[in-house]
């Protein structure tokens, strides 16, 4: 059923993550990753692949994020496209990433954890896909270059 709801999203142009999924049914993303495929070749479904930007807005939101940072992190990741448009990076790491330095280039930024946390990936994997963004060198104003800067965390 938790696969079926999945596709159905996917599907109807509401993507959802599994870990969102995972929280609403109690199934294992694992779980639910792997009846998806099933379910897919069974039915001989097409689903195109999820895209970042289908993320954007939710998570600026559930961040208390201004318009600006979403315009921004839209941006980001349009040059991302333009650089590597075979991006096979997961969608929702990418978003997380562009959120981030979005944050930090229109001065309201979130701790990583947070980023990290709406978009459902680890700290480890946010940093990472920041390592790779800044390495395609984006033409990014206000953005600190080489590694994730560690924000102190509120309490």
């Amino acid at each position: 059923m938790a696969a079926a709801v999945y596709a159905s999203c996917r599907m109807g142009g509401v993507p959802r993550t599994l870990e969102e999924l995972q929280q609403a049914t109690g199934v294992r993303k694992k779980e639910i990753g792997k009846s998806y495929g099933i379910l897919l070749r069974a039915l001989g479904l097409k689903v195109p692949p999820s895209k970042p930007a289908d993320y954007v807005s939710r998570f600026c939101s559930e961040l208390g994020l201004g318009a600006e940072v979403q315009r921004q992190a839209m941006r980001i990741l349009r040059e991302i496209d333009d650089q590597d448009g075979s991006l096979s990076l997961s969608p929702v790491g990418t978003t997380a990433a562009a959120i981030y330095l979005a944050s930090l280039a229109c001065g309201e930024r979130r701790p990583q954890k947070a980023v990290a946390k709406v978009a459902g990936v680890s700290e480890v994997t946010l940093r990472n896909r920041f390592r790779y963004v800044d390495e395609l060198s984006l033409n990014l104003p206000g953005t600190p270059r080489g590694r994730a800067p560690k924000l102190p965390v509120a309490k």
